[in-house]
C-alpha cells in the first residue's frame, strides 16, 4: 500500500511538472507572438498580404481596412442557412442587427408621401458582400449610387450577399424573406465561384454549403454521450489556437517552406473538373427555375450573373498573375464551371455571363483569385446596369 501511495505521488509530480513545463512554454510563445504583432504593427508591416494587392495602388486605408475585416465579429447562427454577420460598427464595415452589410442610399421621400422606392435584393457570396471593398464601394452601393445619380432612380438596395454562399444558401434566404412578406420589386443573384468550389470540396455533390464537414463534426457535440468526442475536439481546438503551436508552426514554415497545416495537393481524389462542372450547374439551374417561378408568383423580376475570378481575367498583372498561378489546382475547375455555365445557361432568361467582364482590361482588380476592389466592383455594377435600368423604367411606368 505504501509502495503504491509512492508511485502515485510520483504520477502527480510528474504531471503537475508536465503542466507547469507547458503553461511556461505557452506563456514564453504568447509573449513572443504578442511582441511579433506589436512590432509588426510598429513597423506597419501588413499581416494580410492582399494589402499588397497592385489594385489598391498603394492606398494608405487597404491595410487598415483589412485588418478590420479580419477582426469584425464571427457569424451567427441563421436559420436554414447556418449563418450570417453578426452585428459590426466599424470605420469601413458597418452590419446592422439583421446581419446585412449597409449599402450607400439616396432615397429623399420628404417631397410626397406617396413616394415609392424599387426594392433591389442583392444575393451572393462574400463577393457581393464586397470582401476588400468599403461600404460605398460594394456592387450593391455602386448599383445604387448609378440608379438614383445618373437616372434619379427612387431605389432601396439590400445587400443580402454573405461569405461563403453558395446559390441554393441564398435561394432560402430569398424564400425567407418572402415568408416575412418582405419582398423586392427585382432579385439579383452574383454566383458562380462559391458553387464550384463547394461541389469540388464535397467530392461532386452540388447544392452542399461549403465546409459541411465542420457541422458534421459539430453536430450533437453538447449531448452527454458525447462527452468524450467533446473533449477531444476541445483539445484539438485548444493546440491548434496555442501560442506554442503558431511559434511552432512559424519555425517550421522558415525551415521547410510548408505550412505544418499544408495539405498536398492530390487530384486523383477529387472527381474531374467537367464532371464538377455538369453538377454545378445542374444544381444552379435548378435554382434559377426556381427563383424565376417565385418572381412570376410574387410579383418582381430576376436578373443571374456568372461572376468573374481571376482566371477569367486575360491580360493578368504581375500580382494578379501570381495569385492564379498559386491556386492553379482548383483554378481548372472554375473555368470548367464557367465554359460549362456558358454552355448550357446560354439562352436562359435573365441568365448573363460577365465573367469575361475585365476581358482586354490590363488594369489591376484582383486582391486574391475571387476578390476584386472597389474599382473592380464598379465595373461589375455598371454591367448590371445594362440589365436593371429597363426593369426599373419599366416599374416607373406602372
Amino acid at each position: 500500500m505504501k509502495a503504491l501511495m509512492v508511485h502515485i505521488k510520483n504520477a502527480w509530480l510528474v504531471c503537475s511538472i508536465t503542466i507547469i513545463l507547458v503553461l511556461g512554454i505557452e506563456l514564453v510563445s504568447y509573449v513572443l507572438v504578442s511582441i511579433r504583432y506589436a512590432l509588426a504593427s510598429i513597423e506597419g508591416t501588413p499581416i494580410d498580404p492582399r494589402s499588397q494587392a497592385d489594385g489598391y495602388e498603394n492606398a494608405d486605408w487597404a491595410a487598415e481596412y483589412l485588418k478590420e475585416e479580419n477582426s469584425k465579429p464571427l457569424y451567427k447562427w441563421h436559420s436554414y442557412v447556418y449563418w450570417r454577420n453578426a452585428p459590426f460598427k466599424g470605420k469601413y464595415i458597418n452590419i446592422d442587427a439583421e446581419g446585412l452589410r449597409q449599402t450607400w442610399s439616396g432615397i429623399d421621400n420628404k417631397g410626397s408621401s406617396e413616394t415609392k422606392n424599387l426594392r433591389i435584393f442583392m444575393f451572393g457570396g462574400s463577393t457581393m458582400w464586397g470582401a476588400g471593398a468599403r461600404d460605398e464601394e460594394t456592387i450593391p452601393s455602386f448599383l445604387a449610387k448609378m440608379l438614383t445619380q445618373e437616372y434619379g432612380f427612387n431605389v432601396k438596395v439590400t445587400n443580402f450577399g454573405m461569405g461563403g454562399y453558395i446559390s441554393t444558401q441564398e435561394v432560402i434566404a430569398l424564400l425567407r424573406e418572402l415568408q416575412g412578406g418582405n419582398i423586392p420589386d427585382l432579385a439579383v443573384f452574383y454566383d458562380g465561384v462559391n458553387d464550384a468550389f463547394s461541389t469540388f470540396q464535397n467530392k461532386g455533390m452540388g447544392g452542399i454549403p461549403q465546409n459541411e464537414a465542420n457541422r458534421v463534426r459539430e453536430f450533437n457535440l453538447l449531448r452527454p454521450e458525447m462527452i468524450r468526442r467533446l473533449y477531444k475536439e476541445t483539445l484539438l481546438a485548444t493546440c491548434l489556437n496555442s501560442s506554442t503551436y503558431q511559434i511552432a508552426r512559424a519555425l517550421a514554415r522558415r525551415i521547410t517552406g510548408r505550412d505544418l497545416l499544408h495539405v498536398e495537393w492530390n487530384p486523383s481524389v477529387y472527381p474531374p473538373p467537367n464532371q464538377v462542372a455538369n453538377e454545378v450547374v445542374r444544381v444552379y439551374s435548378w435554382n434559377i427555375a426556381l427563383v424565376r417561378n417565385l418572381g412570376q408568383i410574387y410579383g418582381f423580376k430576376t436578373l443571374f450573373y456568372w461572376q468573374p475570378v481571376v482566371f477569367t481575367k486575360d491580360k493578368l498583372t504581375v500580382y494578379e498573375q501570381k495569385v492564379a498561378d498559386e491556386a492553379k489546382g482548383v483554378g481548372q475547375y472554375y473555368e470548367a464551371a464557367v465554359t460549362t455555365a456558358k454552355t448550357q445557361l446560354s439562352d436562359v432568361d435573365g441568365f448573363h455571363d460577365i465573367s469575361s467582364v475585365f476581358s482586354g482590361n490590363p488594369k489591376p482588380y484582383f486582391i486574391d483569385t475571387v476578390h476584386i476592389t472597389g474599382a473592380g466592383n464598379e465595373i461589375v455594377a455598371r454591367r448590371m446596369l445594362k440589365d436593371v435600368v429597363p426593369i426599373v423604367q419599366l416599374w416607373q411606368t406602372r
